[in-house]
C-alpha cells in the first residue's frame, strides 16, 4: 500500500449521532492501526465547544462505541489531533482553523471535507467551503441521502460543480502564473546577455515553482 499523504479532515456535524457512534470511533481505530500517520482533524458543528470540549466529546464517544478498549496513551495521542471551531463562527474562522492544522503538518496537505449533516444543510456547507477558500487540494464526502428530492439533489450537484470549477480555476491560475514567471525570467536572461552580464539559466525560485505545478514528465521545456 502506498503511503497515505498528509490530510486535514474537516468533519462537519462533528458532534452529531453519526460522528459519535461511527466516525470518531472509526478514526481512532485507524489511528491505532497506524493508518492515520499524518492527519489533523478539525471538527465543526452547531454546538458551542472549544478544542478541549470537542476532545472530551470524542473521548466519550470512543469509550462508549469503540470496538475494544483503547490504551490511554493512544487515546491521548489521538486527542491531540483534534481541534474544533463552531460552524456559526463563519468562513474566516473555519479557514483559520484549517490553516493552523495544516501548519502542524507542514507543506500542502490534502483536505477532506466530510459532511455528516442533514441533506438540507449540504448546500450551505459547500458554499461555506467556497467562501473560506478551502477548495484547493480538496475532496468532499457526503452522507446519504443526497438531497431530499430530485430538485434538491440537482441543486446539490450544481453546488458541487461550482466547488470543482473553483478548484480547477485556481489550478489554471497557478499554472499560468508559473509560465508567466518563466517567460519573464527568460526575457531577463536575454537582456542580461545583450549587456554581457552573467545570468542563471535555472533560478531556484522558478525551478521550484515548475516542480510544484507540473509533474516531472510534463515540465515545460
Amino acid at each position: 500500500m502506498p503511503p497515505v499523504r498528509p490530510h486535514v479532515l474537516v468533519l462537519f456535524g462533528a458532534t452529531g449521532d453519526l460522528a459519535r457512534r461511527k466516525l470518531l470511533p472509526g478514526l481512532i481505530h485507524l489511528h491505532q492501526a497506524g493508518l492515520l500517520p499524518e492527519c489533523q482533524i478539525v471538527g465543526t458543528s452547531l454546538d458551542m465547544l472549544d478544542d478541549e470540549g470537542f476532545r472530551c466529546f470524542a473521548r466519550g464517544a470512543c469509550d462508549e462505541f469503540a470496538r475494544h478498549d483503547i490504551p490511554e496513551d493512544q487515546l491521548r495521542d489521538f486527542e491531540q489531533r483534534l481541534t474544533y471551531v463552531p460552524q456559526h463562527a463563519g468562513a474566516e474562522a473555519l479557514a483559520q482553523a484549517v490553516d493552523r492544522a495544516e501548519r502542524v503538518l507542514g507543506g500542502e496537505p490534502r483536505r477532506l471535507h466530510y459532511l455528516s449533516i442533514p441533506p438540507a444543510a449540504a448546500g450551505p456547507v459547500v458554499q461555506l467551503l467556497g467562501a473560506a477558500g478551502l477548495v484547493d487540494r480538496a475532496r468532499i464526502v457526503m452522507e446519504k441521502p443526497f438531497g431530499t428530492n430530485l430538485l434538491s439533489a440537482q441543486a446539490l450537484n450544481k453546488n458541487n460543480e461550482t466547488f470543482l470549477h473553483l478548484a480547477e480555476t485556481r489550478l489554471k491560475q497557478a499554472r499560468t502564473e508559473a509560465v508567466s514567471d518563466i517567460d519573464a525570467r527568460k526575457k531577463a536572461i536575454a537582456e542580461a546577455r545583450k549587456l554581457g552580464e552573467p545570468a542563471s539559466q535555472k533560478p531556484a525560485g522558478v525551478v521550484s515553482t515548475v516542480k510544484k505545478i507540473y509533474p516531472k514528465k510534463r515540465r515545460p521545456k
